[in-house]
């Protein structure tokens, strides 16, 4: 009987003391960066459409009787060479100097615009509203 109240003792010396919770400490982290912000998309300048936008726009009296007609003033052709897109597969090299065709949407319409680049100008050869046909009477 001796053994019993041994065995006891043992149990209770083999039990896991109680332990303190630990305490929580402040671990320093970095903070995280700021994601950089996304690069805006910007087409690279296409060395025509710059060429034409560095001289100065002389107007065709075609060009002109068109734009009466189609209600479109200069402000939209300018708005067109800014802001447009080449259409490469428009472009002609029988004048006296080649010609590209600029489209680009602006007042609610779709616009196509005809420049001709020559030495010392940019030529407006016409203006075409593309979702519109215009009976118009030009020479």
């Amino acid at each position: 009987m001796r053994l019993a109240p041994l065995l006891l003792l043992v149990a209770c010396d083999l039990s896991p003391a109680p332990r303190a919770s630990p305490v929580p400490t402040a671990v320093a982290t970095p903070a995280a960066a700021p994601a950089p912000a996304p690069a805006p998309l910007h087409r690279a300048p296409d060395p025509t459409l710059a060429g034409l936008q560095a001289q100065p726009l002389d107007y065709t009296h075609h060009a002109r009787c068109r734009m009466d007609c189609r209600h479109i003033d200069e402000r939209d052709v300018t708005h067109v060479l800014q802001e447009g897109t080449l259409e490469p597969s428009r472009t002609r090299n029988d004048g006296r100097c080649p010609s590209h065709a600029v489209e680009a949407h602006h007042g609610g319409r779709d616009l196509r615009v005809v420049f001709a680049g020559c030495e010392t100008e940019t030529r407006v050869v016409t203006v075409i509203d593309l979702d519109r046909e215009w009976s118009c009477a030009c020479d």
